[in-house]
């Protein structure tokens, strides 16, 4: 996604790629396997003292497609009590707005996807959505044409 959000990279070599959705680990939609998904996801980026430093705000993004399982909520609620389960040394906040941290839930039939993403995945990567990338690119490129 660097290499596609770089601005001095003006060539599109994406032919057939509208969006990418990134996904760490999949499993099958029960609440269980949700549980262990969570854990083996989330781990890394919330609970190891050798990867965090500080306490992050996070948000949990939800995306359900034909998928009637679980209810949004519940995979919510779920996720947000195992970020910040008993024991841990973090103290991790939810901020809907202004997160540090972004996990993405994918729903999809009887499966479940999920990732953690920074917090410029909007911003900066436009939800990895490829064509705005290119798009704000050639904007920002004709703007600066139009100046000179």
């Amino acid at each position: 996604m660097k290499d596609l959000a770089d601005p001095k990279n003006m060539v599109k070599r994406t032919r057939y790629v509208q969006k990418l959705t990134p996904i760490t680990y999949s499993c099958n939609a029960k609440m269980e396997q949700l549980i262990k998904l969570a854990n083996l996801v989330i781990g890394p980026h919330f609970h190891d003292p050798s990867n965090v430093k500080k306490n992050y705000k996070f948000a949990v993004e939800v995306t359900r497609r034909n998928f009637n399982t679980i209810e949004r909520m519940d995979i919510i609620n779920q996720v947000v009590k195992l970020v910040n389960k008993e024991g841990s040394e973090f103290n991790h906040t939810v901020d809907l707005k202004n997160y540090d941290k972004l996990i993405l839930v994918e729903c999809f039939k009887s499966n479940i996807g999920m990732c953690v993403v920074d917090g410029d995945y909007k911003t900066k990567y436009r939800k990895y959505n490829v064509q705005q990338l290119y798009e704000s690119k050639f904007r920002k490129d004709e703007d600066k044409s139009v100046k000179q």
